[in-house]
């Protein structure tokens, strides 16, 4: 039953809520800045990721940055009540995951929040939404443990999966929490739900990854890539960083040659050093400047 209701809940957002993006708090929201994603750069499985120096190797799930959707799909404020709040602390959870215990709670508290911030009736109907529409091991971006690039099961987080949330944003997450209390963060309004994760990731992706591991002098965080991009009669794999905006990095790759030596003569290249992966990196140009 919960299933139909929030199937048909869907199917009302879609029909009736979205056109009155303006009145229900798409198009405006106090003190935030809203964009729109380029959506389909989703599909490369670089987007999103934490690139630079120290960054966490390929072969093992990795932890991508917080990112937030406000309220997933539904409004972020109906009729002057604005919640956003409330999701953006309720996906700081979801972000993460943990137990079935853990995203109950986390359910309950957006719930509450939301019965204080609007009423007990639009609080309700966005429990009950998440309570289906966010379990674990989905194929969405707004599954409990979206920042993940798998699909994770309820369990406990272990110390390692903690550790790569603390090397981002320190103990206790105290960085993140303290940018969602200033409500210093974007809110990425989602078009585009289907999470690719890593399941499409190749060889090409991968060096390109390490490229970025081993040339950046700081921290990163990709926005978007393109692996098959026509330059000067050759293929290039087009890539962008968040702090460079609409610039571009071109990487001309051997990834065919690599893809060889990884399938028939034993090249690991998540823990190859970079001296023997740099030869499959024909030529850089990065007019920009972005590496530097």
């Amino acid at each position: 039953m919960k299933r139909v209701l929030f199937g048909i809940f869907v199917f009302i957002e879609i029909l009736i809520l979205w056109p009155m993006d303006y009145a229900f708090g798409f198009s405006s929201l106090d003190g935030l800045q809203l964009r729109i994603q380029g959506q389909f750069n989703k599909t490369n499985p670089l987007f999103g990721y934490l690139v630079g120096p120290g960054t966490e190797k390929l072969d093992k799930p990795v932890l991508r940055p917080f990112a937030s959707d406000g309220c997933s799909q539904s409004p972020n404020e109906i009729l002057g009540y604005d919640f956003v709040d409330c999701c953006v602390l309720h996906d700081l959870a979801y972000w993460l995951g943990g137990t079935s215990q853990e995203k109950e709670q986390s359910d309950r508290a957006l719930q509450m929040c939301i019965a204080e911030k609007a009423n007990s009736v639009v609080a309700r109907i966005y429990y009950e939404g998440v309570s289906v529409g966010g379990a674990a091991r989905g194929p969405n971006t707004f599954r409990w443990g979206y920042g993940w690039d798998y699909r994770r099961s309820y369990s406990p987080i272990t110390s390692e999966e903690r550790l790569q949330a603390e090397r981002m944003y320190g103990k206790d997450l105290y960085k993140l929490k303290e940018q969602i209390g200033r409500r210093q963060y974007v809110i990425n309004l989602e078009l585009f739900t289907v999470d690719y994760l890593n399941v499409n990731r190749t060889s090409a992706d991968k060096l390109v990854y390490y490229f970025l591991q081993n040339n950046l002098k700081r921290h990163d965080v990709v926005t978007f890539a393109s692996k098959m991009t026509i330059k000067n009669s050759n293929w290039w794999y087009q890539v962008r960083l968040q702090s460079c905006g609409s610039k571009n990095i071109y990487l001309n790759l051997n990834s065919a040659l690599a893809w060889m030596n990884s399938a028939f003569y034993g090249l690991d290249i998540d823990t190859a050093p970079w001296s023997e992966l740099q030869k499959y990196i024909v030529e850089v140009r990065d007019p920009g400047g972005c590496l530097k």
